[in-house]
């Protein structure tokens, strides 16, 4: 075993170091030094992983198979092909300019699109129901042009098929989101998150009806129609979950509230009433679907527990006082809870 070095000698990982600057700096000198046509050529091994890591397959069908495809879902024709064309291309498919030709995208009919449905809807609305409230007719339309309705409409069509893009998992969100409305006939109340890009889709081809048929509102209107029917009608529309739960809280005077602070970790929310974990739900990496569920949840809990307790007050004795006599009557969690929400029980 060798000992301690001399005074004076540096360590060996300091030799090493040195070693590496300078073989990096001669490297360096070397490789700027060189003519461009005397360079060596890269490994072909090297250039084929090159090739696969910038080159993506394109995917979405072809644009005059698409276009004829999407004019009969919509039961619309266009003179303007160009439009329809980039109403089916997503911003990943092409590296160059968007402002128009072949670089075209959906964003600017997206935006177009987005207006022209917020107005034909809401005008609907309006005639078709007279007596409702302006705060109904707001909750009406919000669920018939928010992005799960579009997304919805998207996908009961098969419009997904005919986008052009690069997002290699697409498809798969798609048929994952068709599978989680299949729950929810006529809207989660935002307990499932629609990928963004089939109600984009959906508002793109909206903008470029409307620009096509020279801003004819009617031909907007058909059209949506015909995407989106059913339409969601004052009979059909159920309480957010997160409103639902802040009446049922307040009414009660219940102190909730509800945990995030692990979502970085295991994306779980949690809801707290009176001080007990009532629910925990997670949903993928979306936070607002998360809360949404689990608020569901805790009201599920809550309202189930209401109804055992007030059956359990019916049938147990009471003293003078109106309160329930004996510990076998009420359930032995969560007290403060049950308390609350049955007026009355220990």
């Amino acid at each position: 075993m060798s000992g301690p070095a001399p005074a004076g000698t540096p360590e060996r990982w300091l030799v090493r170091r040195r070693k590496r600057r300078r073989y990096r700096a001669l490297s360096s000198t070397l490789s700027t030094s060189r003519p461009t046509d005397t360079q060596a050529p890269r490994p072909a091994w090297r250039r084929k992983r090159r090739c696969r890591l910038v080159r993506r397959r394109r995917r979405g069908a072809k644009p005059p198979d698409a276009i004829a495809a999407v004019e009969a879902i919509l039961g619309y024709t266009f003179a303007d092909k160009a439009l329809v064309e980039a109403a089916l291309t997503h911003g990943s498919f092409h590296a160059g300019s968007r402002a128009g030709g072949a670089g075209a995208t959906y964003e600017r009919l997206e935006f177009l699109g987005d207006r022209a449905i917020n107005v034909v809807v809401a005008s609907h609305l309006y005639s078709a129901h007279p007596a409702l409230r302006p705060g109904a007719l707001t909750r009406l339309h919000s669920l018939n042009v928010d992005r799960e309705k579009l997304a919805r409409a998207a996908v009961a069509h098969g419009l997904h098929r005919f986008l052009r893009h690069e997002t290699p998992f697409l498809g798969q969100h798609a048929d994952d989101f068709a599978a989680e409305i299949a729950a929810y006939p006529v809207h989660s109340n935002g307990q499932v998150r629609a990928p963004k890009c089939l109600s984009d889709m959906v508002e793109a081809l909206i903008g470029a009806v409307f620009l096509d048929s020279g801003d004819d509102n009617e031909q907007v209107w058909r059209v949506f129609r015909r995407l989106a029917d059913p339409l969601i009608g004052p009979e059909m529309v159920g309480k957010q979950p997160m409103m639902e739960f802040n009446e049922l809280c307040q009414g009660k005077m219940l102190q909730a509230r509800i945990v995030k602070k692990d979502w970085a970790k295991s994306h779980t929310v949690k809801v707290v009433v009176a001080g007990e974990t009532v629910a925990v739900a997670t949903y993928g990496k979306n936070k607002h679907a998360a809360r949404n569920r689990a608020v569901k949840s805790a009201l599920d809990i809550i309202k189930a527990r209401k109804k055992d307790s007030m059956v359990t007050l019916t049938s147990a004795p009471h003293d003078k006082d109106g309160m329930s006599v004996g510990g076998d009557h009420c359930p032995p969690k969560t007290p403060d809870l049950l308390s609350a929400m049955s007026n009355g029980c220990n």
